[in-house]
């Protein structure tokens, strides 16, 4: 049986911090996962949305989708949004950070999944890359947040891992009023805590 290293091995895990901090709850709790990754054997790294600002989605797919497209946006691929779409198309999984604002996703985080329709109105860009969703949270909020990414990056084509199953074995366990912590999987499909991976966030 293979192990879980060699599982990992070559594949390349970025990680989405939609946060306005580099240093907060959220940017830690998703070191911890990429932590673990590159324990797995994979090369990571972490992709701060703070420091690649870009437009909102002008919604130009409602007028002309043959507009909406990585290559024929009106705002890009030159803005700052296509440095953002390089790496998520060029990493082999996505691990989706988010603090929870008022029970939702941070605005950075919905402007990314607005812009990611051009990563999918042309043809599913991502189609079968797995993901990995973290929604960090002091009180509550954390699985409405959760589904307001799983619903639409399931859309355009990402997949998150069942358990014990895909290359991918990082997963959630959230939820009481306290924070949340991280489980993941090993090759066996076994259920075993991240060392170190349970926190609590106030929503930074």
């Amino acid at each position: 049986r293979f192990s879980a290293k060699v599982i990992f091995l070559g594949l390349h895990v970025l990680g989405v911090n939609a946060s306005a901090r580099t240093d907060g709850f959220t940017a830690e709790l998703l070191d911890e996962v990429l932590e673990a990754a590159r324990r797995k054997g994979a090369t990571t790294e972490r992709l701060d949305l703070v420091r690649h600002p870009f437009p909102l989605c002008a919604g130009n797919y409602s007028v002309d989708p043959a507009s909406c497209g990585p290559e024929t946006c009106v705002q890009g691929p030159w803005d700052g949004f296509g440095k953002v779409a390089e790496r998520i198309l060029s990493a082999d999984a996505v691990v989706f950070a988010t603090p929870v604002y008022w029970f939702s996703v941070s605005s950075r985080m919905k402007a990314l999944l607005e812009r990611m329709t051009s990563m999918e109105n042309q043809g599913l860009l991502n189609l079968g890359k797995p993901m990995a969703l973290l929604a960090v949270a002091e009180e509550e909020g954390a699985s409405q947040a959760l589904a307001q990414m799983l619903l639409p990056l399931s859309y355009m084509g990402f997949v998150l891992a069942p358990l014990g199953t895909g290359p991918v074995t990082f997963s959630i366990s959230i939820y009481d009023s306290q924070g949340l912590s991280i489980r993941y999987t090993d090759a066996a499909g076994a259920w075993a805590p991240a060392e170190g991976a349970t926190t609590s966030d106030s929503a930074k």
